[in-house]
């Protein structure tokens, strides 16, 4: 739990208890308002907490049934904005005024509902402006809401719908001051956020290469897909399947972590899935993640870390027996918060030495690897020392996590790989492996689409670069994917097929 989620909470505490009032009054305000009014005002309050909750956790749940409700919601919002009108319409100047932050919060809500339906349900593209109203709205949540949700952007807000009065008291002004506090907190977190995510969605939306790059025959383009969700049945097993085969991904890249083999169904279900990629002469990547409670507790220390990380890589090359086995993505970025001592990189190139000698000892058919994400002084000496040809790994991966970087810092970014690749001791194959934008983070789908392009053409001026794995295949854990929820081939995934494959030049 993290200081946003509590806000975020404390924000629906207020909203919710609006909601309920709302409709209790439309129901006893019989005889004082119009019929109208107390129809919209029910439905509104109603069904807006329901049909939010079904379509933020249609994302992660990997739902298509609950994605539906993501076309009611604009609708809902609008009832609940026109309701809030019409009845601060009976009510005296002060009232009104009091109101007015509510009044521009959900009239915001409901721009960025309907562009976010017309965006993820019928793929429509917003342009600069509207795909940057989406862009302010999930970094407004990760104040509000997740930390993470430009990755995953599915803590909605609940609109506040007031509850019907002829005249206000005490209690209905002590509501309604602290919704408008919520509501020009959440305004003023919008307004100083606009502005830099129009700007970054217009750069890069506009960040488009001169011409038009494909990967080399001897590049292999992969995919991360998700093999052990509980809600898959074998028809969504099948769309995956097809999904992928479709795309062209000569390698497809999981996550696996220790409670995997402590869950028989779920482990059934990801080894079916790799003897179906073995069938389709695929190769499958397994990414070796922490304990999920590594997540809300470090390790307390750094040997205990090692130690949970080399029983999963044991397990994993032991039952699983994947191509490639990534013993640590990003020891000196995202797996920082899985301990509390960082190490340093010759404890780092000890662990890699003992889990790369383990896999050995547990399956000679596998081969290991590490990712490295961030570009620190440190990250680059691992990555150096990793690359020799007297490593103990068999490849090495490199990543980029873009949340936070302007286009020029990409572009910096793919300077920086560009001098680690080109220093004449790297002997080692290197994996470009991770690499994903949520469309609402880069400007839509164009702005990932041109994520994309500028990953492969990195990729193909490099010689000894092996591969690129996107993140993801779909939507679930996070919003990078290249199909949505509903099954939506989104831009990316007609590009990448087109012009990473080669098969086409792009329309």
């Amino acid at each position: 739990m993290e200081l946003p989620f509590f806000l975020w909470l404390g924000y629906h505490g207020v909203a919710v208890t609006l909601a309920v009032w709302a409709c209790v009054s439309a129901i006893a305000g019989r005889d004082r308002h119009a019929t109208m009014h107390r129809a919209w005002t029910f439905c509104a309050a109603l069904l807006l907490p329901p049909c939010l909750l079904l379509a933020a956790l249609a994302i992660s749940l990997r739902a298509p049934g609950f994605w539906s409700f993501a076309a009611l919601v604009p609708v809902l919002t609008l009832a609940a904005a026109a309701s809030n009108v019409a009845t601060l319409a009976r009510t005296g100047l002060g009232t009104r005024l009091l109101c007015l932050p509510i009044t521009a919060w959900n009239a915001l809500l409901v721009a960025v509902f309907f562009v976010r339906a017309l965006a993820d349900l019928a793929g429509e593209d917003a342009g600069s402006f509207g795909t940057a109203l989406l862009g302010g709205y999930a970094a407004l949540q990760t104040v509000i809401g997740r930390s993470d949700a430009l990755v995953l952007p599915v803590f909605l807000h609940l609109p506040f719908c007031l509850p019907l009065a002829t005249t206000i008291g005490w209690h209905h002004r002590l509501a309604i001051g602290a919704a408008s506090a919520w509501s020009l907190a959440c305004l003023g977190l919008f307004a100083v956020a606009m502005p830099s995510a129009h700007d970054r969605a217009s750069r890069f939306r506009a960040d488009e290469l001169a011409t038009t790059t494909t990967l080399r025959p001897d590049q292999v383009l992969g995919v991360r897909v998700a093999w052990d969700a509980a809600s898959d049945g074998d028809a969504a097993r099948a769309e995956q399947h097809a999904l992928w085969i479709g795309l062209g991904a000569r390698a497809l890249c999981i996550d696996v972590d220790a409670e995997l083999f402590e869950d028989p169904p779920r482990l059934q279900r990801v080894t079916d899935e790799l003897a179906f990629a073995r069938d389709e002469h695929r190769a499958v990547i397994a990414i070796a993640r922490p304990p999920r409670i590594r997540r809300l507790l470090p390790a307390a220390s750094l040997p205990a870390f090692f130690d949970e990380m080399a029983k999963v890589h044991w397990l994993c090359a032991e039952r699983l027996a994947p191509d490639w086995i990534v013993l640590f993505d990003d020891p000196f970025g995202a797996l920082v918060r899985s301990r509390v001592d960082l190490g340093t990189v010759a404890d780092s190139i000890a662990a890699c030495e003992r889990g790369a000698d383990d896999v050995r000892r547990a399956n000679e058919r596998c081969q290991t690897m590490v990712v490295i994400g961030t570009r620190a002084p440190h990250a680059q000496r691992l990555f150096e020392a990793l690359a020799r040809r007297d490593s103990p790994l068999a490849a090495i991966g490199i990543s980029l996590r873009i949340e936070d970087l302007a286009v020029e810092d990409v572009q910096r970014a793919f300077a920086t790989h560009d001098e680690w690749l080109g220093k004449p001791n790297v002997q080692r194959p290197v994996w470009l492996i991770g690499y994903g934008a949520s469309p609402a983070d880069v400007g839509g789908e164009w702005g990932q689409w041109n994520h994309f392009h500028r990953a492969v053409a990195f990729c193909a001026s490099h010689p000894g670069i092996a591969g690129l794995v996107v993140d993801a295949l779909q939507d679930g854990d996070s919003a990078r994917g290249l199909v949505t929820v509903d099954g939506r081939l989104r831009l990316a995934y007609r590009r990448l097929r087109e012009v990473a494959l080669g098969l086409a030049a792009p329309r």
